[in-house]
């Protein structure tokens, strides 16, 4: 997931060099990442761990991150940002303050993370009004922190 650049030293005059552009956040002219703070909670019922990219919802009750889950009701179904530190081995029902995480702008579409494995951004959630239906992409998007999502062979703008 990171960027990953090989040298090779083919001649003593010649150099061959392989770059990878697969990373998260594409940037851009008009663009940029937004990135804040938010407490995240524990709330599986056993120790969890939230990897690096996954989408995160929030809890109307306690406005407490958790993994994003399209069949939850509690709020957490509609997905509001994209965790962008791994959070290993918390303890049920703990907590953790001040998690870094995404709130809007350019992410590669391929490295989105959904904690349970079958959710993907095409994926319908019912919002919190029981009547508004969307993609989680589209939530995303249209949840004021303007997320664009760009497919990995689109590389235009990428820094």
């Amino acid at each position: 997931m990171a960027d990953v650049t090989e040298i090779t030293d083919v001649t003593r005059n010649q150099a061959t060099i392989n770059y990878t552009l697969e990373r998260i956040y594409l940037g851009g002219i008009g663009t940029p990442n937004l990135f804040t703070r938010m407490d995240y909670a524990n709330i599986s019922g056993a120790e969890e761990t939230v990897e690096l990219y996954t989408v995160m919802g929030r809890v109307a009750a306690t406005q407490k991150l958790v993994p994003c889950l399209s069949t939850a009701t509690d709020g957490s179904q509609v997905p509001i940002c994209i965790i962008d530190e791994k959070q290993d081995a918390i303890a049920i029902a703990g907590t953790v303050d001040a998690v870094h995480v995404c709130n809007g702008g350019r992410l590669n579409s391929a490295l989105v993370v959904f904690q349970n494995g079958t959710d993907t951004l095409a994926t319908p959630v019912t919002g919190i009004d029981t009547l508004t239906i969307q993609t989680m992409e589209q939530w995303l998007i249209q949840n004021g922190n303007n997320f664009a999502f760009v497919a990995t062979t689109d590389v235009t703008g990428h820094r």
